[in-house]
């Protein structure tokens, strides 16, 4: 997808391989989220806005790039109860501080850290930041789909009691001539993800209504 370079810094997980070779490329610009558009990005944003509900939760942003859901926020009038930016590329974290600093945002902070390989994360951000929700936003596309949901086990096993977990991926159920070039990133079975979710709590909701199933967003509570 990008033309390499030669490389001198440590070699990422495969999995942040990407996004790192991006940053290489784009610094700490659009082009090393990997998303298509600002549009699509824009869309999945309103969708998990509407699902987390930001103004009455501490919620962290796992894998946030430049912290864009929170300047989306932001822009639309809507400052989180609390915001932790969560993403594991060192030019991505400093954008989100900019983001932060030049908002003037009191409740929220970015973290530098790997959230796949860093197995006790989800339950030091519930107990250092009090965090009642998770978000993945575009975060789980460069995991296979048996890697995504063994992660989102463990971030909903350490939800605290009525936290949220709200997360997208690529969705395997797309309208009829829809973008089936996905680059690096993978789709899901998304009927096998909906049933993931159900065998974890009967609390769950499914958007698909959206960029024309392209992509589709679940939420869960624990009880």
């Amino acid at each position: 997808m990008f033309k390499k370079k030669p490389k001198s810094r440590t070699p990422a997980p495969v999995y942040l391989e990407p996004y790192a070779e991006a940053a290489e490329v784009h610094g700490e610009g659009f082009g090393t989220l990997l998303w298509r558009s600002t549009e699509g990005q824009t869309t999945r944003f309103r969708v998990v806005e509407e699902l987390i509900e930001p103004a009455s939760r501490v919620f962290a942003d796992l894998g946030c790039g430049r912290a864009d859901l929170l300047s989306f926020l932001v822009r639309n009038g809507v400052e989180p109860a609390g915001y932790i930016g969560v993403d594991g590329i060192p030019a991505m974290v400093r954008a989100g501080e900019s983001v932060i600093r030049e908002n003037g945002i009191k409740r929220a902070s970015m973290v530098l850290a790997d959230f796949v390989a860093e197995t006790s994360l989800f339950a030091r951000l519930v107990a250092e930041f009090g965090v009642t929700g998770f978000v993945f936003s575009g975060s789980l596309n460069t995991l296979e789909q048996e890697q995504a949901l063994s992660l989102l086990s463990r971030a909903f096993d350490d939800l605290p009691e009525r936290g949220v977990l709200v997360f997208n991926f690529l969705s395997n159920r797309l309208a009829e001539g829809g973008l089936t070039d996905t680059g690096p990133a993978y789709r899901f079975d998304t009927l096998a993800v909906l049933d993931w979710a159900l065998r974890q709590t009967v609390l769950v909701q499914l958007r698909h209504d959206y960029l024309r199933g392209h992509d589709a967003t679940i939420w869960m509570q624990k009880p």
